[in-house]
């Protein structure tokens, strides 16, 4: 399981250029991209928007635990 964090938009990222060095060897792992959904975003200062989008500290630990979680 391979987890990639970003405080901007997923798409086209951190996340997506680990994707592809995945795809590129033929490797098969389960990765998990934390980052701000490819949507408008608030504005704000940037820790309300770290907490927000769980991109603090609790909030990416929460969402690694819940995914391994759903491993099994």
């Amino acid at each position: 399981v391979i987890f990639t964090a970003e405080e901007h938009n997923v798409t086209g990222g951190f996340g997506a250029a680990v994707a592809e060095v995945i795809a590129t060897a033929g490797a098969t792992a389960k990765l998990h991209r934390i980052g701000i959904p490819d949507e408008y975003s608030l504005l704000g200062p940037p820790t309300h928007l770290y907490q927000h989008y769980g991109l603090n500290g609790a909030g990416i630990a929460k969402t690694v635990k819940t995914a391994l979680d759903d491993e099994g």
